[in-house]
């Protein structure tokens, strides 16, 4: 009866004790004593490599510096906006070359504060991608650890039976 519950496990996935004996000499997905639960942890550890790849250039601190940074400028820019319509509204008109030079500043300001919060929307696209990329990058490993886990627990009946057989 012991040496049935000691080669169940074995029959079940079709191994013999030399693939036990190489897989044991190895890491990582090597160590996988199964081949088809080894093929899929290489096939995982390939999505996860090119997932994290994918990642690359979305680097969560880089990304809100250069939105803190942007947003602070965004805001000065409209301060010095409003500053320089208030200048406008105030202005009597007394000499044409002020009052056309208030204008252009007024002009000038809003389409750089309009480029700085296309930049900011960009950003926000961007930081957007780079969520969904880790994201995914987070599936992928919680998906190996998974099935590392699934591998354990075919290895792990091998060795406590092997374990009781010796009493």
């Amino acid at each position: 009866m012991i040496a049935l519950l000691f080669l169940l496990p074995f029959l079940s996935q079709a191994q013999d004790l030399d693939d036990f004996k190489a897989a044991a000499s190895n890491d990582g997905v090597k160590s996988i004593p199964y081949e088809g639960m080894r093929r899929t942890a290489g096939e995982l550890q390939g999505e996860k490599d090119r997932a994290f790849s994918a990642c690359e250039g979305y680097k969560g601190r880089q990304l809100h510096d250069s939105k803190k940074n942007s947003l602070r400028i965004q805001k000065e820019m409209t301060e010095d906006l409003e500053d320089a319509k208030e200048a406008v509204a105030n202005d009597k008109g007394e000499s044409s070359s002020t009052t056309s030079s208030l204008k252009a500043k007024v002009k000038k300001l809003e389409e750089e504060l309009k480029d700085v919060t296309e930049e900011i929307e960009e950003m926000d696209e961007k930081i957007d991608e780079g969520l969904k990329r880790w994201q995914a990058l987070l599936d992928k490993l919680l998906e190996i650890d998974g099935h590392y886990a699934d591998v354990k627990k075919n290895i792990i009946p091998i060795e406590v039976e092997s374990k009781q057989a010796y009493r």
